[in-house]
């Protein structure tokens, strides 16, 4: 089992900071990050320009593509509420072990939320 420290932060300034242990694989040009967090149990796939995050908690799953090429659909599902967004994503690196990337929501082509997002690894 690995170590990460998993950090994020939002525009409404809302910060989350959380060390967890989990797996990292690196198949057919992807690095693939799996672990639980307060979130959930969470996977992060991240492949060229593109970044998958998929959690399910509470039996409750959400899937968000992020593409520095292409605007993405997600649908929010919360415990009674579903409601679809846009992703535009801004920026993704992984060097040295770190994973940072970045997106906008927008709800109706408005910017509701910008989320930043670095997976470190001990």
């Amino acid at each position: 089992m690995n170590k990460f420290m998993i950090k994020s932060l939002d525009s409404y300034n809302e910060k989350s900071f959380e060390i967890v242990r989990g797996l990292k694989k690196e198949e057919n040009n992807k690095i693939i990050y799996e672990y639980k967090s307060k979130l959930g149990d969470c996977k992060i796939s991240f492949c060229d320009e593109k970044v998958f995050i998929q959690r399910e908690n509470n039996g409750i799953k959400n899937i968000i593509e992020v593409d520095l090429n292409n605007m993405t659909e997600f649908l929010y599902c919360g415990e009674g509420f579903e409601k679809n967004f846009c992703i535009l994503g801004e920026k993704i690196t992984y060097k040295k072990n770190i994973l940072e990337f970045s997106y906008k929501i927008l709800d109706n082509g408005e910017e509701v939320n910008n989320i930043s997002i670095t997976i470190k690894e001990y």
